[in-house]
């Protein structure tokens, strides 16, 4: 995820160190498809990714991972939605409550628990 706020802000700021890193950075992406920028806030940056494809997984979803039922996988997959939304908004843990929290935290045990059984 490229994020244009830095970019403007180092763009803006006569600083050539922060152009060194913009053009950096740029050259990471354009070489090995990342740069070391996304790594900073690894969490913000893989809920970017999963979010809008386990939504969809969800919806083209037509099965369950055995030992559940559909119900329950639904609500297991609702929880790893909860939790990606939540890494992709900075700071948002320290603002839930503790009920949400448990959630979140329940949702990304999920998604390690049950990464091998995301497919259709």
């Amino acid at each position: 995820m490229f994020r244009s706020i830095w970019l403007n802000y180092w763009i803006r700021r006569p600083s050539i160190g922060g152009l060194r890193r913009v053009f950096r950075f740029l050259y990471q992406r354009i070489r090995r498809g990342f740069s070391d920028d996304e790594t900073w806030g690894l969490d913000y940056t893989i809920g970017c990714f999963v979010l809008p494809r386990l939504k969809r997984f969800k919806e083209l979803n037509n099965g369950y991972p055995g030992g559940l039922t559909e119900e329950k996988w639904d609500s297991m997959l609702d929880d790893m939605i909860f939790a990606m939304e939540r890494a992709k908004k900075d700071d948002s843990l320290w603002e839930l409550n503790k009920e949400q929290c448990e959630r979140a935290t329940r949702g990304a045990r999920y998604f390690g628990e049950y990464f091998f059984s995301l497919w259709w």
